[in-house]
């Protein structure tokens, strides 16, 4: 069989990831298997483990692809001039919790008391994608005089620290209420840090309201 050309062994492991992705939130992680996510592909055995040493290595795989996609929607959020910084930091934040539940059948994995290693090694990807956008957002609201931190950059790290934080507790909680506190503190927290104008309406806040 001849060997695969860098760009086409790039998209066999794109393929592999999607494929893996879907299979996750459809039935679990746990009830999906390699041999389902190959078969899927009609590829070899193989050829997975040319790409990937373990299904743990595919699970930080989706991860990376979950916030690459949610990178992109925050930097065309942040391009739209045409709108203030303060409404384009709310739509940052936003976007960032969002695709974070929409997607919180994956993150529950990687969150998971068991793969503290995992949640570190995805934390930095999302460090490393996040903390510069969102700086820039806040340094452009800093020269305008439309909000007061001490600095950009250690204030966007705060940010996506605390988010990180969030999304465990969010992923651990158990029960509406707790949720809903949750939350809720998340909200406090951003008024504290950035001001009232920055806080953002969730598109997902309606599962957050008290019953």
């Amino acid at each position: 069989m001849p060997r695969l050309s860098k760009a086409a062994a790039r998209e066999r492991r794109q393929d592999l990831i999607s494929v893996a992705e879907q299979l996750f939130l459809k039935q679990g992680y746990e009830n999906t298997t390699v041999n389902q996510i190959i078969a899927s592909l009609n590829l070899a055995k193989g050829t997975y483990y040319y790409h990937f040493r373990s299904k743990e290595d595919i699970l930080i795989a989706v991860s990376d692809k979950l916030i690459g996609d949610t990178r992109q929607k925050l930097s065309a959020a942040h391009k739209q001039t045409d709108k203030d910084v303060l409404w384009r930091i709310r739509e940052i934040l936003s976007i960032f919790h969002d695709d974070f539940y929409r997607n919180r059948a994956i993150w529950k994995l990687v969150y998971n008391d068991k793969n503290a290693a995992m949640h570190i090694q995805v934390s930095k990807i999302g460090a490393k994608k996040f903390t510069p956008l969102l700086t820039d957002a806040l340094q452009e609201g800093m020269d305008n005089n439309l909000i007061q931190v001490p600095h950009a950059h250690e204030t966007a790290q705060i940010l996506i620290s605390l988010f990180d934080v969030f999304s465990r507790q969010l992923c651990l909680a158990r029960g509406h209420d707790k949720r809903v506190r949750i939350f809720e503190t998340l909200r406090f927290m951003i008024g504290r840090i950035l001001g009232a104008d920055c806080i953002p309406e969730f598109r997902s806040s309606e599962e957050f309201k008290r019953k």
